[in-house]
């Protein structure tokens, strides 16, 4: 049976994801560690197995770095590379210390030739990111700039906080990374992020940003009036 982990993405099973870590070996990643990188040649897939991590990609217009999605433990990474066997599309970079199986492309392309299950488990991955892209996309252009942000705080913190002991919510994000995933300036983000701490909605961290108030933020994020 497929699981529907947070975000409503579908997922591969317990037992497909084991068929998975048979095919690889551990590794290991620190915090801060690039586990793929944009352009480089698709030679294997990733299995988180816990941790996060955030895929990125560079802009073609200025070089910078801009974050498209985070991940977590149960998600694959690079597989689209490895099917169509093309370059790496975006990086991938370790929010957080992040255990992981690294399975060759021979054994990722016999796994999803013997087994038409996995193969269609990953189908519906597939369409699924492709409709969260879409919908993403049209979601945020309902926002003002910093609407966008306030968004994005909030999709990330659904899908990918830390719940903390106090009721708050980490995510392990910089405000750069933020300002890149909700696709404004950095003049905006920093206002952004200047509202929602005199409100008491978020707080800075160390390499983190805290949620203080998720449901205030809900109530405060909504189209064309933030």
């Amino acid at each position: 049976m497929v699981t529907e982990p947070r975000g409503q993405l579908p997922a591969l099973s317990s037992e497909q994801l084991a068929a998975f870590r048979r095919a690889g070996q551990p590794r290991s990643y620190r915090q801060g560690d690039r586990i793929v990188g944009e352009g480089d040649r698709s030679v294997f897939v990733v299995v988180i197995e816990s941790g996060k991590v955030k895929v990125e990609a560079a802009e073609s217009e200025t070089g910078k770095s801009s974050v498209l999605t985070l991940r977590g433990a149960g998600d694959l990474i690079g597989e689209f590379g490895c099917i169509d066997e093309g370059p790496r599309c975006a990086s991938v970079i370790a929010l957080t210390p992040v255990q992981a199986r690294i399975i060759p492309s021979a054994q990722f392309h016999r796994l999803l030739k013997t087994r038409g299950d996995i193969l269609f488990t990953l189908l519906r991955i597939v369409i699924a990111r492709v409709r969260e892209s879409d919908r993403r996309r049209v979601e945020l252009g309902a926002y003002s700039p910093i609407g966008r942000v306030g968004r994005m705080l909030l999709e990330f913190a659904e899908q990918h906080g830390e719940p903390d002991g106090d009721g708050s919510i980490k995510l392990h994000l910089s405000q750069r990374d933020v300002q890149g995933a909700a696709g404004v300036s950095k003049k905006t983000v920093s206002r952004a992020f200047r509202d929602f701490t005199r409100h008491g909605v978020i707080s800075m961290g160390r390499g983190e940003i805290v949620i203080r108030d998720l449901a205030l933020l809900r109530t405060i994020v909504t189209p064309d009036q933030v």
